[in-house]
């Protein structure tokens, strides 16, 4: 009975959608905390620093911007991704922001290998992630390669 529709479902309770715009910061925007004392940066939020156990940390917006310094091809069987209708395989990465940590996250619209791909620049995009029992879809930060400009459009 599931398969007749064409997104899949997260679970059959009904979730609320103020939950998301509560989390919207870390969701959509690449929001974290900095501590001013030691300036280490955080993301997610922290509301304690680790380093020096300040809890004056303030916000702090990334840029999105980082390297590529872990990839991964998902070698659990393929599941099926919003909007696409056939199984893909998914890139998983982990990716050390311009600003220092570190974020693991899934890489779209790659069709290079993924052993050649350590090193290379990425930025961060939104796309959606999934459709709740509600109706209400979730969105959330994925990672692109980002294009130098020696290389050709496509």
């Amino acid at each position: 009975m599931a398969n007749q529709y064409s997104e899949q479902l997260s679970n059959p309770t009904v979730e609320s959608s103020l939950r998301q715009w509560h989390e919207y910061d870390g969701l959509h925007r690449m929001v974290g905390t900095v501590c001013p004392h030691c300036k280490r940066t955080f993301f997610p939020k922290r509301f304690v620093c680790t380093q020096c156990h300040s809890l004056d940390v303030q916000p702090f917006t990334f840029s999105g911007k980082g390297t590529l310094i872990n990839v991964n091809r998902q070698l659990l069987p393929p599941t099926r991704i919003m909007g696409f209708r056939e199984d893909t395989i998914r890139i998983m990465v982990g990716v050390k922001l311009e600003e220092g940590p570190v974020v693991v996250s899934e890489l779209v619209d790659c069709l290079d290998d993924v052993d050649k791909l350590i090193g290379k620049p990425v930025h961060y995009v939104i796309r959606k992630l999934a459709r709740s029992a509600n109706g209400d879809y979730k969105y959330g930060y994925k990672f692109k390669l980002s294009r130098q400009l020696s290389e050709p459009a496509l």
